[in-house]
């Protein structure tokens, strides 16, 4: 009988012991993914770039970033060249800084940088206008005047 009341205390501070160990590890584990997360969406970014091309600079963006761009070719080459010097921002403010005086605005979605040309008043303009609906009557006739059969 001492055998097994010897047991059962050693069982119990064991799993004592256990229980908050597990606790702990659990603890430390969310810790590090929290601060991994963190640092995915405030990724630095730094950029010492005089007269180059867009597209040079989106791709010094991609390689620091991981993010994906989406544009016309044609609008970039409008553009010519520009120059960008920034150190340790985030991915926001370095594309808003590369693009102020570019005439392009950008959406992220996901890991992608989507570009479009900004609309500017004479864009809104230049709509086409709303189509008015007209309502049209009349007999639909053959070569000689007689009215076609099923034709509305």
């Amino acid at each position: 009988m001492k055998i097994s009341s010897n047991c059962f205390v050693v069982s119990k501070f064991f799993h004592r012991k256990m229980i908050k160990n597990m606790k702990l590890t659990v603890f430390v584990f969310l810790a590090i993914c929290l601060q991994v997360s963190a640092r995915g969406y405030s990724q630095k970014i730094t950029l010492n770039m005089q007269n180059v091309t867009i597209d040079k600079v989106f791709q010094e963006i991609k390689k620091q970033s991981g993010f994906l761009f989406l544009y016309n070719n044609d609008e970039l080459k409008k553009i010519g060249n520009i120059s960008v010097t920034v150190k340790d921002v985030d991915v926001l403010d370095a594309l808003e800084r590369s693009l102020s005086t570019t005439g392009l605005t950008f959406k992220i979605i996901d890991k992608t940088i989507v570009l479009n040309p900004k609309k500017t008043n004479s864009t809104l303009i230049k709509t086409d206008p709303i189509p008015v609906e007209i309502e049209v009557k009349g007999r639909v006739l053959n070569e000689k005047g007689e009215p076609l059969e099923g034709v509305t």
